[in-house]
This record gives structure tokens, sequence and C-alpha cells, in this order.
């Protein structure tokens, strides 16, 4: 086979693939996968434990399912304290310019560096963002509210 129709059956596979993840999200049948379990600001409960024996080891074989909450987010409490804290004219909650999944997505911005104008980003479902982000990036795409 050719490279061009290589290429061209791998990005169908690829798209493919990203319309079958897309449909999940949407759905709210997507799973992640495997994920480290408090790696950030993550708040991860233990709910149960479950012991299962293994055929013909009675005593000693034994596999354990432990099921787990995990909550990368973050409630509107915290958001409205950090809110509270702010310290610049541009802190606050902004919106989406733009739709997506027929939803308008909020956050919460609090300025870090002042001479940089770099500011940390809170979002509801993942919380507080590892990357830094410019407040001309932030007006591209978001408006402020309040």
């Amino acid at each position: 086979m050719e490279v061009h129709q290589q290429n061209a059956l791998f990005q169908y596979f690829s798209d493919t693939l990203a319309a079958v993840i897309q449909e999940a999200k949407r759905n709210g049948r997507y799973d992640m996968g495997i994920l480290d379990l408090g790696s950030g600001d993550e708040k991860v409960k233990k709910l149960d434990c479950r012991k299962f024996l293994t055929p013909g080891y009675t005593t000693s074989g034994h596999v354990e399912l432990h099921t787990v909450s995990v909550e990368r987010g973050m409630s509107w409490e915290e958001a409205t304290h950090i809110w509270a804290d702010q310290n610049g004219p541009d802190d606050g909650f902004y919106v989406q310019k733009q739709m997506r999944n027929n939803k308008k997505t909020a956050i919460l911005v609090k300025e870090v560096n002042t001479s940089k104008r770099l500011f940390l980003v809170y979002r509801p479902n993942t919380g507080r963002q590892h990357k830094l982000e410019t407040y001309a990036d932030i007006k591209k795409r978001f408006k402020k509210v309040i």
C-alpha cells in the first residue's frame, strides 16, 4: 500500500475514533480509562472494598475490588471563596463566547503575575489548571461576567 493510502486509512480510523469518543461523552458513557488518583487537587474517597476468593486458593488467594470516587472539579462555595480574595481588576468569572455541545463554559480567573499578566484558571469540572494563561488568550475565548 502506498504511503498516501496508508495516511488516508490512518486518518479515517483516527476520525472514526474521535467521533465515537465525542458521542460517548455526549451520552455520558465515556470512560477515561486508567487514571492516577489524587495527583493534584482531586478529592478521593474510598466507597467500598469487596474480596473475592480465587478458586483453588481458599485461604491465601483473593482479589480485592476497591470502588472509589474522584471529584476533580470545585464546588460553588470554593469558587466564591477564591473569588472573594480577588485582588486584580480582571479577576472574576468569565463565560465562553462560543457554544460547545449547546453550552457555554464558565471559568474563574485569578491574576498571579501582574507584570506578565498571567492568570490561574479554575474550571468547574476539573478545578485549578496547572498551565497559566495570558490575559490576551482569555479575552479571545471568554467574556467577563462578574
